[in-house]
């Protein structure tokens, strides 16, 4: 592995984005050399300066402080910090705020997600509802579950938008046919709110930004 390294090392640091990736990987997964966040954020920081968005998005989750990163829905209450570890990246609300905007910007759903959450609870940038809802919603429409569960909350709650039960009712249908759990609580507390048309209505217009991959001008 010493011989192979020196050589993708070398790679990398000329710009072979490739290189960059596998050695990154390699050090997170902690796979043939021991774990090293660090060593896999240089690395990380190499390809996403070259424009990766991959890069960028893992980058955020890794300065991310919050204990959500893409894979539940938000969560605002934060543990204790953990001892420092040397090759962990230290915990940067801020950076992950960067990362995340850089990749967002280039299309990446989990990123929308990510940095919406941290509009909603004003963790490394100014609480924002406004600019969470439109992360949430262009996630969303990419056919991210967890932000599809968070914008039908948001149109539930008023965050960030005018209440609207239908839309919210809609949203939640939506994320729960992929199985979120919180999503078919969310759809069955809206329910009652809403007559049995209104109901048909919103299930339809599920139905149909669904089958047209969110393209529909509705599908909002």
């Amino acid at each position: 592995m010493d011989e192979a390294f020196r050589w993708f090392d070398m790679a990398a640091r000329q710009g072979d984005l490739e290189s960059q990736i596998l050695l990154a990987d390699t050090f997170l997964s902690g796979e043939d050399v021991p774990k090293n966040e660090r060593r896999a954020a240089a690395y990380l920081e190499m390809a996403a300066r070259q424009g990766d968005v991959g890069a960028m998005f893992e980058l955020g989750k890794l300065y991310d402080p919050t204990p959500f990163t893409g894979e539940k829905p938000r969560i605002t209450i934060l543990g204790k910090e953990p001892p420092a570890n040397p090759s962990m990246v230290p915990k940067s609300a801020a950076n992950a705020a960067e990362w995340y905007r850089r990749a967002a910007d280039l299309g990446a759903a989990g990123a929308q997600y990510n940095l919406g959450n941290l509009y909603i609870s004003g963790t490394g940038v100014p609480r924002n509802n406004q600019k969470a809802f439109k992360l949430f919603q262009q996630a969303a429409r990419h056919g991210d579950p967890l932000a599809q569960t968070n914008l039908g909350a948001l149109y539930s709650q008023g965050l960030g938008v005018p209440i609207d039960n239908s839309k919210a009712y809609m949203w939640s249908t939506i994320a729960a046919a992929s199985g979120d759990a919180q999503a078919r609580a969310n759809r069955d507390a809206t329910s009652v709110l809403l007559t049995q048309s209104e109901k048909q209505s919103a299930e339809r217009l599920a139905a149909t930004c669904v089958e047209t991959q969110f393209q529909d001008e509705r599908c909002d």
